[in-house]
């Protein structure tokens, strides 16, 4: 017996090392990771094997090595996410019914007589608006400071009172990790930020000296962090999550609160700002309220986000929530349903998706929700915070929270009930296109308030652009299907607008004292396509069939690949290079590609090396081929975006490509779109509106300051009309709200410029500028 053990224990402990390998996240095997547990002890070793990134590493591991990847990935989808992703296995569903649907409409509260409307509500105008202890301004996430010592009257004195940066430039290439999307956070005299190279950061808000630092392995909070400031106990804290947990640490000297869950940390994972309520620390999970003792991390209990029968993967809170601590109920804006752009695993509406979603911290339970997109097949997720308001029209006050969407549209609901204020109205949406799905027969089409972007891509969208750029858009366009919520397919690609916004994460900021909403828009096209791909591990041809295969081995497997599921190279969001698919044109009733005609392919193919006979053949090896792997279920339906460029890397649209939207609450009209941005046409510089991806701030003296525009500049805009008041170069794009706040009866206003992620921010960086009006 002990010679067997002997024999068999060198094997098992390989078999540990091989698992350990496949788990082990790459950052948890260098140097580098050994020095941070000086700060962090051994809680990184924890997020090393939390769920989220053992599910990463094993995929990232395992997807060269098909043998196992394949049966790994089906027992994953049957037993974990309980989908199926093949065409063949799904039953073909009948839209004819929804022709027969009565239009859905809601009446809104203003329109209603018997509706009982407050005369004032509670409010917590200093807490709100004149703190920033939570990442966007509070648990409001207004990013309002109600001080007007920035004004117009002193803005050409505003100047650079600091600037922080934790790179060196010479060693930005080598040490820069990831763009920051953290607003920042003061208390007492400090402002607490992430950097690119992922360090926790206190500085002394007045002059920029470092107080204390951080070093992580992983990105620390993508979307928010929360400041404490605990007099009860005479502290002053930060929660701030990392990969699977949450930790607390001292905000006067960066140490870990030992006393607090594990030695500092309780695991909990959150993309989002924690909240504070009657002494407990909410954490937003992706599917869940997790609620501890702020003290002690003491598990409390747990809130469900989605219904126990929920049919489809996804719809996590990352977006953002807000808290209304007088009446204990806590909003959230949750994503799209999974997987993102092919729906016929998960039919109907998707429940909770694409939603704002009330939970009630004191019952412990869902008290409403509201969905604006249902059955998402574009990614239209609601991606920024919810914003709590008192909104008072014709001297009543209606208790509100408010979202900004991808779509364009700004939801308004009472925030007791979650019933709308102005009248929710619906379109007849199109059908879809894939064999299998089966798409909403309405979407919402608000008319009040107005939409601040649109999803539909038309011909009017090129009116503006040079006759050369207009030709090319439109032969892309002559093959694509494109139009309002028109569902993306296997068979043309899809342009659309709203991938990215409409509004984005950074959301909105809101003047509550004249009741407008200012919205940083993304205004660009996108290409979304369905695509048929192989799974197949190994194919055995009969005689008949191969020298057919031979002449595609030979003449089209160098760029289609062996299995034909082409290729795709997409970096930052711009296609680099695309050989489509050749798999199912002949399996499914859905007119796939242009394989029918030879004359087509000699067009698409200027030098191709193949002749009539040949691909007479190369047709009938397809349709042999495609109906062996789809009847041994060995087909998946995968997915993928990119922007709709022109050859000169610009937008496939009119300019302006970003700008900032008024909105006047009471009234529901957009006052002014104004384009944000330069960038240099034929030599010169102009305001043409770019892309932008930082974020929007507001002061008590309606000055709006504004960031992640690709000049890299820092904005200070007049609220009233939108003209530009000042601006200031950065190192590289600002990548998340401006942070406003005061001292010694001055008010400073900061950036984070960290660069964005798309191809189009060129530029990196790892500062924090602060600005003040000089004596």
């Amino acid at each position: 017996m002990n010679k067997v053990k002997f024999i068999i224990m060198p094997f098992v402990f390989l078999l540990l090392l091989a698992l350990l390998y496949l788990m082990l996240h790459d950052r948890c095997k260098t140097l580098n990771f050994f020095k941070t547990t000086i700060d962090f002890g051994t809680a990184h070793l924890k997020t090393c094997f939390s769920i989220h990134n053992v599910k990463d590493n094993v995929k990232k591991r395992l997807i060269n090595i098909p043998r196992l990847y394949k049966p790994t990935v089906k027992l994953y989808q049957k037993y974990y996410l309980k989908i199926e992703e093949n065409l063949e296995t799904n039953e073909i569903l009948k839209q004819d019914d929804q022709n027969t649907l009565k239009v859905p409409f809601i009446l809104g509260l203003v329109n209603k007589d018997n509706i009982i409307k407050n005369k004032k509500a509670y409010s917590d105008d200093d807490y709100e608006y004149n703190r920033w202890y939570r990442s966007h301004g509070g648990n409001w996430n207004t990013k309002y400071n109600s001080k007007n010592y920035i004004n117009k009257k002193n803005i050409n004195k505003l100047k650079l009172a600091w600037a922080y940066s934790s790179i060196d430039s010479k060693d930005l290439e080598k040490k820069w990790k990831s763009n920051i999307e953290l607003n920042p956070v003061f208390i007492n005299n400090k402002i607490i930020l992430v950097t690119a190279d992922w360090k926790i950061v206190a500085l002394n808000a007045k002059n920029g000296d470092l107080i204390w630092e951080l070093q992580s392995d992983f990105m620390p909070s993508r979307r928010g962090i929360l400041a404490e400031n605990d007099l009860k106990n005479n502290s002053e804290n930060i929660f701030i999550p990392i990969g699977g947990v949450v930790y607390k640490i001292n905000a006067k000297n960066g140490k870990l609160k030992k006393k607090f869950g594990n030695n500092g940390f309780i695991k909990a994972f959150t993309l989002v700002a924690p909240i504070i309520y009657k002494e407990k620390i909410i954490i937003i999970g992706r599917h869940e309220l997790l609620i501890f003792n702020k003290d002690t991390g003491k598990f409390i209990s747990k809130i469900n986000i989605h219904p126990k029968d929920i049919n489809h993967y996804g719809g996590i809170v990352w977006g953002g929530a807000a808290l209304d601590k007088n009446k204990g109920i806590v909003y959230v804006s949750t994503g799209n349903p999974r997987p993102q752009l092919f729906g016929f695993s998960r039919p109907g509406d998707n429940k909770r998706s694409n939603s704002i979603v009330a939970l009630d911290l004191n019952k412990e339970k869902v008290i409403w929700d509201f969905q604006e997109t249902s059955h998402d097949l574009w990614d239209f997720d609601i991606p920024s915070p919810p914003i709590i308001h008192n909104l008072v029209i014709d001297e009543y006050v209606y208790e509100v929270v408010i979202a900004v969407t991808k779509v364009g549209n700004t939801i308004i609901l009472e925030r007791n009930t979650g019933e709308p204020i102005f009248d929710i109205t619906y379109k007849k949406a199109p059908l879809a296109k894939n064999i299998g799905e089966i798409t909403s027969a309405y979407q919402i089409n608000l008319d009040k308030p107005e939409k601040f972007s649109k999803i539909e891509y038309s011909a009017k969208d090129i009116s503006k652009l040079p006759k050369e750029k207009k030709s090319e858009i439109k032969k892309i366009m002559e093959e694509s299907n494109y139009g309002w919520f028109e569902p993306p397919s296997i068979e043309k690609n899809l342009i659309t607008f709203g991938l990215h916004g409409g509004a984005s994460w950074p959301g909105a900021a809101i003047d509550p004292v004249n009741q407008d909403l200012f919205i940083p828009v993304n205004n660009i096209p996108w290409i979304l396509r369905n695509y048929i791909h192989s799974t197949e591990l190994n194919t055995s041809f009969p005689n008949e069939i191969k020298d057919q295969h031979k002449i595609y081995i030979k003449k089209c497997s160098s760029c289609h690949g062996e299995k034909r599921n082409g290729s795709l190279s997409i970096k930052g969001e711009k296609l680099i290079k695309h050989v489509p698919s050749l798999v199912g044109f002949y399996a499914t009733s859905n007119k796939i590609g242009n394989f029918d005609s030879w004359e087509k392919i000699k067009n698409k193919h200027s030098k191709i090396d193949l002749n009539s006979e040949e691909f007479n053949k190369l047709q009938n090896l397809f349709k042999w081929w495609d109906n062996k792997i789809f009847e041994n279920n060995e087909t998946e339906i995968t997915s993928t975006w990119y922007q709709f460029l022109t050859k000169d890397g610009l937008p496939a649209s009119n300019p302006p490509w970003g700008y900032i939207a008024k909105l006047d609450l009471v009234s529901g009209k957009i006052i002014f779109k104004s384009p944000v941005g330069y960038m240099n046409i034929n030599n010169n510089q102009e305001k043409i509106g770019t892309p932008n991806y930082g974020g929007v701030a507001l002061n008590g003296a309606e000055i709006l300051f504004f960031s992640g525009t690709e000049d890299s500049k820092a904005y200070a805009i007049d609220a009233s009309n939108g003209f530009e008041l000042w601006s200031y170069k950065m190192e590289a794009a600002g990548s998340a709200p401006p942070i406003i706040f005061n001292l010694d009866g001055k008010q400073y206003v900061s950036f984070i410029s960290t660069g964005g992620t798309f191809h189009n921010f060129k530029k990196k960086g790892s500062t924090i500028y602060t600005f003040t009006i000089s004596d």
